[in-house]
């Protein structure tokens, strides 16, 4: 009968044990999810914010999706989702402002497309250009070039 009580409390301990480690797992794994989503949010309102886009684009069939900031090579790059609805060839400007509308980063680019492609852009900056949170990135059209699609 002793045996019996000391194998049945045994199997208790053991439970409770494993019922504590499963329970101490499922607080890790959430605080660690929780963490991982924390950073996640932390580095998009780092590098994301608001985009400024030339209507004039729009007009020509042209519109974005969504940018972030990446490394291209020595110089940081603004990395913009391009949406071209009809062909389109110019030069855009990319700007960057932090949070209170001032300048801190300025590029141009030859931008070309397809009707009905989509990619991502690259607008390099100078290497001292630092992301900062909540930038406004502002695409303006600085010199559109006439496309002839009858040929």
């Amino acid at each position: 009968m002793a045996m019996a009580l000391v194998m049945s409390n045994c199997s208790r301990v053991k439970e409770g044990a494993k019922n504590a480690i499963h329970t101490g797992g499922e607080l890790v794994g959430k605080a660690g999810s929780e963490l991982a989503e924390g950073i996640s949010d932390g580095v998009s309102d780092k590098f994301g914010g608001t985009i400024l886009w030339d209507e004039s684009l729009t007009k020509q069939g042209v519109s974005h999706g969504r940018w972030s900031a990446t490394p291209t090579g020595d110089h940081p790059a603004v990395s913009l989702y391009m949406i071209f609805e009809s062909e389109y060839k110019g030069q855009l400007r990319g700007r960057l402002l932090d949070g209170e509308g001032l300048e801190y980063g300025r590029t141009k680019v030859e931008v070309s497309g397809e009707s009905g492609d989509a990619k991502y852009i690259d607008f390099p900056f100078d290497k001292p250009t630092e992301f900062i949170l909540k930038s406004t990135l502002v695409i303006e059209e600085l010199d559109p070039v006439s496309v002839d699609i009858t040929q």
